[in-house]
């Protein structure tokens, strides 16, 4: 999906286990994103430049490659996880605002 400059909605579904390298990179209009429990681990730059991203919402705990997930996203983004994830703690070296439950 990388460089769908109009997709503006996408649901990940429950199963997939691995979002790879840039896989939504350039995806500028999509505003939301769920991660589901499946997946297990999110390539670098998976989600860079989606610039109208402003709420992700992880429910289980995947592994992330690097540091680069949502490079250069909105200033405005909000990351959702699991209280005490290691995700939340990456989120927050991103300088990323950060919600638990």
């Amino acid at each position: 999906f990388s460089h769908c400059y109009e997709l503006k909605e996408i649901t990940i579904p429950s199963g997939v286990t691995f979002i790879g390298y840039g896989a939504l990179r350039y995806c500028e209009h999509i505003t939301e994103l769920v991660i589901p429990e499946s997946v297990q681990l999110i390539g670098s730059q998976a989600f860079e430049l989606c610039k109208s991203l402003k709420k992700t919402i992880f429910k289980g705990e995947p592994e992330l490659e690097e540091f680069w997930q949502f490079a250069k996203c909105n200033k405005e983004l909000v990351i959702y996880a699991p209280k005490n994830s290691k995700t939340i703690n990456l989120a927050n070296r991103l300088y990323l605002g950060i919600h638990q439950p």
